[in-house]
Order: structure tokens, then sequence, then C-alpha cells
């Protein structure tokens, strides 16, 4: 009688820890997976850009210095060669990028 009343205590301790730890897990993950990134709204950042007849190529190279980002592509595929020119004040960098890249029918994706 002893022997079984001692298994169920150890089995409702393992079994209430193990709870007690599955909870937190739940919990702490959700935190996790809810977290905001910084980066995710780099696009809605408003700036004041300029460029007047250079090139694709150099006109991307002076956003990311205008901006904390890093644009990747294909240079075999994109115009970089072609001469640009914008003029942008006080506009979100989404808007200057269509207004940069829609005359070449070129898209760009956030990752």
């Amino acid at each position: 009688m002893k022997k079984s009343l001692t298994i169920k205590r150890l089995f409702h301790q393992i079994v209430f820890q193990s709870m007690q730890q599955l909870l937190l897990v739940f919990l702490f993950s959700g935190i996790a997976l809810s977290a905001p990134v910084a980066g995710q709204h780099i696009l809605d950042k408003k700036i004041s850009f300029q460029v007047d007849n250079v090139t694709l190529e150099k006109a991307l190279h002076q956003l990311e210095k205008a901006v904390p980002i890093k644009f990747s592509y294909n240079s075999r595929s994109l115009p970089l060669q072609q001469p640009v020119t914008l003029q942008a004040t006080n506009e979100e960098l989404s808007r200057i990028l269509d207004k940069l890249l829609a005359p070449f029918q070129i898209t760009y994706k956030q990752v």
C-alpha cells in the first residue's frame, strides 16, 4: 500500500512539472513570435532623394547610402547604365523605388 502511494506521488510530481514546463514553452514561444522586427517598416521611412541624369546603378548606390538598406540584383537583367532623373521630397522609400524603377518595368521585393 505504501509503495503504490509513493509511485502515485512521484507520477503526480512528474506530470505537474511537465505541465508547468509545457506552459512556459507556449508562453515564451508566443512572445518570441509576436516581437516586432525593425526592418519591417523600412519601406515606410520618409526621405528626400534627388538624382539628375545619373545611371540607375549610381542612383541605387546613392539610395543605399541615404537609407540603411542593401539592394541585391542581377546586373545582367537590369539596365544599370540607363540614365535616371528623380526628385523626391519627404516621400516614403517605397514610393521612391516605384518612381525610380517603374519606367523599366522592374519590381522589387523586401527580404
